[in-house]
């Protein structure tokens, strides 16, 4: 499970609150809006140098932490990521366990808030939407005092979570949450505040992921991994 909510932050607790409180009950009473996902239209916008979708000017757009970026915006971005030759899946970031630690040092001081910035930053050069280190970017920010820094960082954390929670309600196969990574599913299952139970199942191209004992009733979630199996395909070729 993530371990995202790791400092006593006002600003990400605010975030991570609302989250939860907008996300689980929706989810377990089967309230949630959701807008299927059509990847052969995401693919045919991005690819459209007369799109507002174009992949090249919509990503800087992104990388500069623009906050007028749309949701429609952020599901191209996402999910339209699959299709670039950069997008890797399975791939894991070398700064990983030094981050880890970091997180998990008691005291924090300046230096090492600068030093998660730094590693944070070097994850997301590779990939640009590992929602750990946005997270970790928003709280560095925040922590170092950088307000309006931070709160670009928490918009960007927000969408894209709110981006996965729009594919779907992850309750059945046609319903799906749609990730792009499987780090993503342990992020959102932290988020909405379901309690993964040690089973993972691939079942077609869904990930089916167990859930422990919960106060919803809810048995387990899937995830639709498609892009990710395809990439895999691709890459044995």
């Amino acid at each position: 499970m993530s371990n995202l909510p790791y400092c006593k932050n006002p600003v990400s607790l605010q975030l991570w609150l609302l989250m939860l409180v907008l996300s689980t009950p929706a989810l377990a009473q089967n309230e949630f809006d959701f807008t299927p996902v059509d990847y052969k239209l995401i693919a045919k916008n991005i690819a459209d140098p007369d799109s507002r979708y174009y992949y090249p000017p919509l990503m800087q757009r992104y990388h500069d932490n623009d906050t007028t970026l749309t949701a429609s915006d952020y599901r191209h971005l996402y999910l339209g990521y699959t299709f670039q030759p950069a997008y890797k899946p399975y791939g894991k970031a070398p700064q990983t366990e030094a981050i880890n630690e970091l997180i998990a040092k008691e005291d924090k001081t300046p230096a090492d808030f600068e030093k998660l910035r730094q590693l944070s930053m070097e994850v997301l050069q590779d990939y640009p939407f590992d929602i750990k280190a946005i997270y970790n970017m928003g709280v560095t920010e925040d922590e170092l005092g950088n307000k309006a820094a931070a709160a670009k960082w928490f918009f960007k954390f927000e969408k894209i979570l709110t981006t996965i929670l729009d594919t779907g309600d992850g309750l059945s196969k046609p319903t799906a949450w749609h990730v792009i990574t499987v780090a993503d599913e342990y992020v959102l299952l932290s988020i909405v505040g379901l309690p993964f139970g040690g089973e993972q199942q691939l079942i077609d191209h869904y990930d089916y992921l167990k859930l422990a004992d919960n106060e919803y009733g809810i048995e387990g979630v899937y995830f639709d991994i498609s892009r990710m199996l395809a990439s895999l395909d691709k890459d044995y070729k």
